[in-house]
């Protein structure tokens, strides 16, 4: 069954004939790509062209290639305040405990989005 049947199939309701494989490959493309993470992430054309390679080669249901930390954090049921910079979140949950992790950052200029390595 072809991955758009699928997707189809659950938002009518029915259970999938499978589970989907989409893989989170941004940081693999950078290092495919041989280009720093930081350069990556602002290089649009990059990002599209070497997540297509990727799907193409690997064939993949889908790829995904970042997404915002805050949606996981708050999905986790972490109370987020966004008046302190760097943002911080208070830890209502083990689940939210770790998501705090000293290798994950924001920058003044990158408030909104967050690049996943």
């Amino acid at each position: 069954m072809m991955p758009i049947s699928i997707v189809k199939a659950l938002i009518q309701g029915q259970p999938p004939a499978r589970r989907l494989f989409v893989p989170l490959i941004f940081t693999l493309a950078a290092k495919l790509e041989d280009v720093p993470l930081p350069n990556f992430v602002v290089n649009p054309t990059k990002i599209a062209n070497s997540l297509a390679a990727i799907h193409q080669r690997l064939r993949l249901d889908g790829v995904t290639c970042y997404y915002d930390l805050f949606l996981v954090a708050e999905a986790l049921g972490c109370q987020l305040n966004l008046s302190t910079s760097p943002i911080a979140w208070q830890q209502s949950t083990s689940a939210c405990a770790s998501m705090a992790s000293p290798a994950i950052t924001i920058s003044s200029s990158s408030r909104r989005r967050l690049a996943v390595s």
